[in-house]
């Protein structure tokens, strides 16, 4: 018996660590995409999502506010390119810079190498000298401006070849960190380090790799609100356009108003968006996701949960090793058919479901556990036939 237990808890350690490794990754697990989307279904069957913007963000689409400028590979001119208008953005960000009134601004526009204009000198001065701003940039495309990086994060995300769609969202690259967490240090001082294998969080064991539950998501152009005095439900923009609307009223609503306190982020939310579990969502929404989930902690590892899946863990395995199921240990008739369906795979979706049901922001994943018992449970029965036990 003791051997069995130390095989069993050897076991069980193995799943938590290979779990946490796995999880500080931005690539997807095999299925784990088709899990969420069960998750998020039965979660909206159960009338449980409560997505909204937060009342401190600013959500600003430029995905009408386009110009046409060269475009150059290597010094030499190859034709034009459509991108957002860096004369709006500079008037914006000019009005900002003179405010500074705002929490933070995340600015999902980039500034490849080799599109020029004439906006471009005193722009990248003006974003290079504002405070509490970040802009992305891609491995595979090198700032204009070397004045630039001093304001940038990573703005990557990983696919693998079996889940094409977004999934996980990882917060350092390389060590190189990404804009959520740039503006998480802003806003609190606090950070992700890296430690050999394992990642920390102002001294507590963290996640580097986080799956989002995307409470903030964009459906279209419009969303429903409810207005209770009327008993009606009116159609009301989760996001305003930044000619349209920001600088166009600004005779009438100073952008020193509009942008009182808030968390201002900037981006195409028309065609800058990713597949995910959830429905198409822009990469911007996404981004302030993982902010906001940093905030709330989800991706420090909650000891109390993680030891509850080391029991479970480690009560499976002895009753796979000892060759019981749960119906064994009932003899109401009854009670026995009922837990002959309780299998394994069956309490790890349980749970699954339970946890992504609750405000906890952990969302578990039953794949991993549900391959290694299944693998273990084969391996069990072939060895048994083998030795006739």
């Amino acid at each position: 018996m003791k051997r069995k237990l130390g095989i069993s808890i050897i076991l069980s350690i193995s799943i938590l660590l290979l779990s946490y490794f796995m999880g500080n990754t931005s690539s997807p697990m095999a299925g784990e995409k088709a899990v969420l989307v069960k998750l998020n279904n039965w979660k909206a069957f159960l009338n449980l999502n409560k997505d909204s913007v937060p009342d401190d963000v600013l959500l600003i689409n430029v995905a009408f506010d386009k110009a046409l400028t060269n475009y150059s590979e290597n010094g030499m001119p190859i034709g034009q390119f459509t991108i957002t208008d860096r004369q709006k953005l500079l008037r914006f960000l000019t009005a900002a810079r003179k405010a500074d009134n705002y929490k933070f601004i995340m600015m999902d526009v980039i500034f490849e190498r080799g599109i020029e204009t004439e906006y471009d000198s005193i722009l990248f001065h003006t974003i290079a000298s504002m405070q509490r701003i970040v802009i992305p940039v891609h491995e595979d495309a090198p700032l204009q401006d070397s004045i630039l990086y001093a304001k940038a994060a990573n703005g990557d995300y990983s696919i693998t070849h079996d889940e094409t769609d977004f999934v996980r969202f990882q917060f350092m690259h390389d060590d190189v960190p990404s804009m959520p967490l740039v503006m998480y240090k802003a806003s609190t001082g606090k950070e992700i380090k890296r430690r050999g294998l394992f990642y920390t969080s102002d001294g507590h064991l963290c996640s580097n790799g986080l799956t989002l539950k995307l409470p903030i998501r964009i459906s279209g152009a419009y969303m429903d609100k409810k207005d209770d005095d009327k008993n009606n439900c009116q159609r009301e923009r989760s996001y305003i356009y930044m000619g349209a609307d920001v600088l166009d009223l600004d005779s009438i609503i100073p952008i020193a108003e509009q942008i009182a306190g808030k968390i201002i982020v900037i981006g195409d939310f028309n065609t800058d968006v990713h597949r995910t579990y959830a429905g198409k969502q822009p990469g911007s929404v996404i981004c302030l996701n993982a902010y906001y989930a940093l905030l709330r902690g989800e991706h420090l590892i909650s000891y109390p949960f993680t030891l509850f899946l080391f029991f479970v863990y480690v009560i499976i395995s002895l009753l796979m090793l000892n060759g019981k199921t749960l119906d064994s240990f009932v003899s109401n008739p009854l009670l026995k058919v009922a837990s002959s369906f309780f299998t394994y795979t069956i309490v790890f979706t349980f749970i699954a479901m339970l946890v992504y049901a609750t405000p906890s922001g952990i969302v578990y994943n039953p794949v991993l556990p549900t391959t290694i018992f299944t693998f273990l449970g084969l391996f069990i029965g072939g060895l048994r036939k083998i030795t006739k036990i």
